[in-house]
């Protein structure tokens, strides 16, 4: 091993904590919509997952750069007879270490630098499996005990094994809902049209879940988190993002419900415990108290609001998710 694979994922580490920084930042700043603040958290997942992006003038790392005073090292760009040049000709590779001349293959300025990163891939490659293995692990017992569920209609069910109602599953999911009702909810199930009893609402949130593929993007957020494991803010930035998820959910719930019903949903919330699970969305998680102060001051998303955050979000592609350029 020399490294190269680690190399690649340490400065995609780097490039995806600065954006993840800003974005978090900028979600405390501005006052916008949850469920439109929720999508910025793409963004760095994205800079997490690709080693690569366009060149652009505009782009932060060229600030980045000048500030730390380290090359960016690009793609050669290709050679064409054509008449056009292809897109991934102007894509450049981050070397914000400073640590390689060139790539394809990676050639370390100090021979050094090779055997400090072969060992250092050798450990985080032991450790990044070790965590994708033992949330296997998690996921395939969790779904050991909830065998037992009673399946009531459709893709509800019941189980003694939660105290509160959850999705659980990516490819099928299922809504599973604790084994003896909370204070307040409805004994019989009823159809989730206007939300009128307290179970009707956890329904309605549930399938609000299934709906946005929550539990699809829970799972990529955690394996980031597996990837990236040495770095101790991508698990912060994981806590946020899963908050922020369930915030987003809550808003879209009360956009189908309309605005007179938020204090019927908050004081739903209040009958269950806050359960944490790490690949379920569960109703009663993600800070009770939090999403309560949200729901009681949600404000319906305007059009100003719309083109304002589209505006915000093509700005924040064009310079985050972009390279200095040459």
């Amino acid at each position: 091993m020399n490294g190269e694979i680690f190399y690649w994922v340490l400065n995609m580490s780097i490039a995806g904590t600065v954006v993840g920084g800003v974005v978090w930042l900028l979600q405390r700043m501005l006052r916008l919509s949850k469920r439109l603040t929720f999508v910025l958290w793409f963004v760095p997942l994205v800079r997490l997952w690709l080693p690569f992006g366009a060149e652009s003038k505009y782009s932060l790392m060229g600030l980045i750069r000048k500030v730390t005073v380290r090359p960016v090292e690009y793609m050669e760009q290709l050679q064409s007879e054509q008449y056009f040049t292809p897109f991934w000709a102007e894509m450049s590779m981050m070397n914000t270490i400073g640590a390689a001349e060139s790539y394809f293959p990676i050639v370390y300025k100090q021979n050094v630098y090779r055997t400090i990163f072969g060992t250092a891939e050798a450990i985080w490659l032991i450790v990044a499996l070790a965590a994708v293995l033992a949330g296997v692990a998690i996921y395939l017992s969790t779904a050991a005990e909830l065998k037992s569920a009673k399946r009531i209609r459709d893709r509800v069910y019941r189980s003694d094994k939660v105290t509160s109602p959850m999705v659980f599953g990516v490819i099928r999911p299922r809504i599973l809902l604790p084994e003896i009702p909370a204070i307040g909810a409805a004994g019989e199930l009823t159809e989730v049209s206007g939300a009128e009893d307290e179970q009707s609402y956890v329904l309605l949130h549930e399938q609000t879940h299934i709906r946005r593929m929550d539990n699809l993007w829970r799972m990529i957020a955690v394996l980031t988190c597996c990837l990236h494991w040495f770095n101790p803010l991508i698990w912060l930035f994981l806590k946020q993002f899963l908050a922020d998820m369930e915030l987003a959910c809550d808003e879209k719930v009360i956009s189908i419900c309309g605005e007179e019903k938020r204090k019927e949903y908050a004081s739903a919330l209040l009958d269950y415990e806050e359960q944490k699970t790490l690949f379920a969305s569960a109703f009663g998680g993600a800070g009770i108290r939090v999403r309560i102060k949200e729901i009681l001051s949600y404000r319906r998303l305007t059009v100003i609001s719309a083109i304002g955050f589209l505006v915000l979000l093509a700005v924040i592609v064009i310079t985050l998710l972009t390279n200095a350029a040459g």
